[in-house]
């Protein structure tokens, strides 16, 4: 199956992806969802917000159509 990269900006800037080790691209099938994909970062949906390149919420169950997401991570262990 083919495969797609997805770049992620983090909007909690480094302090986010150091702590958490989160990638910054991510390579994943192409007709997963962005809850596979959260998955797939050991990422709970209920922690994070997803947006678009428009800023646009993402709905976690849809089939990933963007390669560039900015994830808020809005709880904090």
């Amino acid at each position: 199956m083919k495969k797609i990269n997805i770049n992620i900006f983090y909007l909690n800037g480094n302090n986010t992806i150091n702590r958490y080790n989160l990638p910054t691209k991510i390579t994943i099938e192409e007709n997963s969802t962005y809850l596979e994909l959260l998955e797939k970062m050991n990422l709970n949906e209920f922690t994070v917000l997803l947006f678009n390149s428009n800023n646009n919420p993402i709905i976690f169950n849809e089939k990933i159509k963007e390669t560039n997401l900015k994830l808020f991570k809005i709880t904090f262990d």
